[in-house]
């Protein structure tokens, strides 16, 4: 008899230990990569809502604060001075309110209407949103609104009521930096809330840790270096570009420029010689440069409404040079013009672009406007109905009679004083100086200080002197007062050109200092890097560390070892120098060599200050590449540029 064996089925007890603790060890892999990859992709999709939430917050609302001249973060605040049209945007809480006017301009009249734009909390149940609307107006308002931040976090409370508490775990917008301040972080004064420089807007994207974690993340947002001009809040061309640049040298600057037949030969020439130290003291910095010279109407250099130098070119630099030397006089002095090709379109709408400083350049006082160029040959339009030879629609109304152009003056005294000329100018100027424009004025010739000006009461109408002096004239329209802060000088130099906005001078030898002065005051001290490829700015990332201090004696000053970074969208970066006793210092500068620049050959080092080459030593590091030591004054800008292959 045969058995019919067979095996059991199943494990074996050492089998089945085995495959338990091998089944063990698997799952705690698969578990762990499964939870790894939950974090990894919760703390992904965290990065990549903190990095759309602020690119859509650096495209608008950097701009609107470099407009700000009220500024709000109360929850319950609403975006219009008064009732808002009914359904002009859903229940929500104020985040931040932005306030400036809008002045628009025609040749008979003007408009004035207040913005508001507000940055705000909606949503209810799971889904939540930052909106942005924009209101406009006066006694009636109208208002628009779209989305900026989509399905951002819920309240964390139960029971939120709109308007009441501020969202603070969506955005926190600190109160804009002092403009003077570079390492600290004191407030803004009153009336400067538009030259602030850094803005902390505090976001979180949902992930699993913060900062690189994808959750809560602080942006920083400055303002150094750039267009801060007033923004048309719908506007999305023309936006600044927002770079991390402490340096008090930089931004946008614009020059007016007095032409008139009053300056005479001398003048023309002290003119020519200041206009062009003020050039080339900002050559080679992070300055964008406009200048409009006027006599009885307006002309921007380079031609073009609008136009601005950037002071990093040395052909546009050049450029400005050449325009400068081929500066002629003639009659009259239309401040108004000057004033309104500067700040306005052609249509009376702010420029996008503003000066963030204005200097104001006159020998004397106005004597034109833009509505009455000359009461004797025609206003503004051509078929105004006046006589003169030139007022028909076919010819060009600006132009003066045949006969003065042949040296033949008109009936009107053109050297007069005219108060609504002086009116018209302070209307545009006071629309934009202070918290808009830093306004300087510099009066020069014998008898700007002292004498008085000749007031024309009207056509057919008796003129009569006024003890008013040129310089209180201009003084006021600067500042708003009648003497300004005055400009002071103690042995020969400017001892407060950081604060002074009039300069008052008898000589026509002071100009070119006074210029130099102004000029020096916004970025005298400080050193200026480039990096270039071929002459253009390099594309690679150069960083540069500011590795030494000396004395004038060799001595080592305190270094902060602060570092700057070049590339194409920033393609300069600046240091600012706390010079002992106003001399000088040598500063030592090395690029941070970096794996990533082992293709990269460096071609040497050049310097410039003042338009002149500037001098420095080399100091050899690894692989062919140099550092630099170059003398920087408290009275002068000094621009270093590195030139690369690669």
């Amino acid at each position: 008899m045969t058995s019919d064996r067979r095996r059991d089925a199943g494990f074996t007890l050492p089998e089945l230990l085995v495959s338990m603790a091998v089944l063990g060890v698997v799952i705690g892999v698969l578990g762990s990569a499964v939870f790894t990859i939950y974090r990894v992709t919760a703390a992904s999709d965290g990065r990549m809502n903190n990095a759309r939430s602020e690119q859509t917050l650096a495209l608008w609302l950097p701009s609107d604060l470099a407009s700000a001249e009220s500024l709000d973060t109360r929850p319950g605040v609403e975006p219009c001075n008064g009732p808002c049209p009914v359904g002009s945007y859903p229940a929500s809480t104020n985040i931040v309110s932005i306030g400036y006017p809008r002045l628009s301009m025609t040749e008979s009249d003007s408009t004035s209407t207040w913005v508001n734009v507000a940055y705000r909390y909606t949503g209810l149940g799971s889904k939540y949103q930052v909106i942005r609307v924009v209101c406009r107006g006066v006694a009636e308002w109208s208002c628009t609104s779209k989305v900026v931040l989509a399905d951002v976090s819920p309240p964390p409370m139960q029971g939120y009521v709109h308007g009441v508490v501020s969202p603070t775990w969506v955005v926190t917008v600190s109160e804009p930096f002092d403009p003077g301040e570079v390492d600290g972080e004191a407030p803004a004064p009153d009336g400067q809330l538009k030259s602030a420089k850094r803005v902390v807007v505090r976001v979180n994207g949902g992930g699993t840790g913060n900062s690189r974690g994808g959750g809560w993340k602080d942006i920083v947002l400055s303002m150094g270096s750039t267009d801060r001009g007033t923004l048309e809040p719908d506007e999305l061309e023309g936006n600044p570009n927002f770079s991390e640049t402490m340096s008090r040298c930089g931004g946008t600057f614009g020059l007016l420029v007095d032409k008139s037949y009053s300056l005479g030969d001398v003048g023309l020439a002290a003119v020519k010689d200041g206009v062009t130290r003020f050039i080339d003291a900002f050559a080679g910095t992070p300055v964008r440069l406009q200048i409009v010279s006027f006599n009885h109407l307006s002309t921007t250099f380079g031609g073009s409404w609008g136009r601005w130098f950037d002071m990093l070119d040395e052909a546009q630099v050049q450029q400005l040079r050449n325009e400068v030397a081929g500066l002629t006089m003639y009659y009259g002095t239309n401040w108004e013009d000057a004033l309104f090709r500067m700040l306005k379109n052609p249509d009376g709408s702010s420029q996008a672009t503003l000066p963030e400083k204005l200097l104001f350049f006159t020998d004397g006082v106005p004597t034109y406007d833009r509505l009455t160029i000359n009461p004797h040959w025609g206003n503004v339009p051509a078929n105004s109905g006046l006589s003169g030879t030139e007022n028909t629609p076919a010819k060009n109304p600006y132009l003066p009679p045949a006969d003065y152009r042949l040296g033949i003056p008109p009936a009107r005294n053109w050297w007069i004083y005219v108060q609504e000329a002086f009116d018209r100018a302070n209307y545009i100027a006071s629309q934009y100086r202070g918290a808009a424009v830093n306004m300087i004025g510099v009066g020069v010739g014998p008898e700007f200080a002292n004498s008085s000006v000749w007031l024309d009461v009207g056509q057919g109408g008796s003129i009569t002197e006024t003890p008013t002096a040129n310089s209180v004239i201009l003084a006021r329209l600067v500042s708003g007062t009648d003497t300004g802060v005055p400009a002071l000088m103690e042995n020969g130099q400017f001892v407060n050109a950081d604060v002074a906005n009039m300069y008052t001078l008898p000589q026509w030898d002071q100009f070119a200092q006074a210029m130099e002065a102004v000029a020096l005051a916004e970025c005298g001290g400080t050193l200026t890097l480039r990096t270039l490829d071929g002459g253009t700015p390099s594309d690679r990332s150069i960083t540069y560390q500011k590795t030494a201090i000396l004395d004038p004696d060799g001595a080592a000053l305190p270094n902060d070892q602060s570092v700057i970074t070049t590339s194409v969208q920033f393609p300069s970066g600046t240091f600012d120098f706390s010079i002992p006793g106003g001399d000088a210092v040598v500063v030592e500068i090395r690029p941070v060599l970096r794996s990533d620049l082992s293709d990269v050959t460096p071609l040497g080092w050049s310097c410039r200050s003042r338009g002149l080459e500037r001098t420095f030593t080399t100091v050899p590091l690894e692989g062919g590449w140099t550092g630099i030591r170059v003398r920087v004054a408290a009275n002068e800008a000094v621009s270093c540029r590195l030139e690369i292959d690669g």
